[in-house]
């Protein structure tokens, strides 16, 4: 008993058969609709505000959010100026310590100094800028 050859290269109509015709060409997809440009905070970050149509309510709605951002301001501002305050004087306290403490060395503590003098001068930059 012979078995056929699984290649089928010796199979009379191999050679007779014509390929089989190509696929039809898929059309190509559409464009997938663009999100809109959202300016600022992406949509998913920003609070919902609805439609205003009266134009004193829209102003009214820009003063109040001004007073709010002008808060935040304020806040930030003093707890810049409390820290920095807070970093200098420690810096000149172990600068001070040191030095009176008689020893060979002393530390110049120029670090939290500096850092100090950087959140004091940016707080007080902030509170002059926004109104109180």
């Amino acid at each position: 008993m012979t078995f056929p050859d699984p290649t089928f290269d010796n199979h009379p109509s191999y050679e007779s058969t014509p390929p089989p015709p190509a696929p039809a060409p898929t059309p190509p997809a559409p464009p997938a609709a663009q999100p809109p440009a959202y300016p600022g905070r992406p949509p998913a970050q920003r609070a919902y505000q609805p439609p205003i149509e009266d134009a004193e309510e829209a102003a009214r709605a820009q003063r109040v959010q001004r007073a709010a951002q002008d808060a935040e301001a304020q806040t930030r501002a003093r707890r810049d100026i409390g820290f920095g305050a807070v970093w200098l004087l420690a810096g000149i306290i172990i600068t001070l310590w040191t030095l009176s403490s008689g020893a060979t060395f002393y530390i110049v503590a120029w670090g939290p100094m500096l850092y100090g003098a950087y959140r004091l001068i940016k707080g007080l930059v902030t509170r002059n800028r926004t109104p109180s």
